[in-house]
């Protein structure tokens, strides 16, 4: 049983320290693939609700539309409208010199 421990475990730190395994890239990868499966399973569950209210055709429509564009482009993180606002930051005054 010990030798079999031991091969698991430096079969594992073979994979994951080895060169030929890109662990960051295999890790964004599946994340990407996990977070387009959930936005299509999302989709799927709003498109096929019934809507009686303007209230929830609203809701459908809003988040049919937000994540349908964010699954055709392939982004994840949704781009602002605008660009960002630099900040102004005030420096403070130069201190005086103290003559004495």
């Amino acid at each position: 049983m010990v030798l079999v421990r031991s091969a698991f475990w430096l079969t594992l730190a073979y994979f994951a320290i080895g060169p030929r395994f890109e662990y960051a890239q295999s890790v964004d990868d599946l994340s990407t693939q996990a977070l387009v499966a959930g936005q299509q399973l999302v989709l799927d569950k709003v498109n096929t609700a019934r809507c009686e209210t303007l209230e929830c055709a609203g809701a459908k429509l809003l988040v049919s539309t937000s994540l349908g564009n964010g699954a055709a482009t392939g982004s994840n993180v949704m781009e602002p409208a605008h660009p960002a606002l630099q900040a102004v930051i005030p420096r403070p005054l130069p201190r005086l010199e103290r003559t004495g």
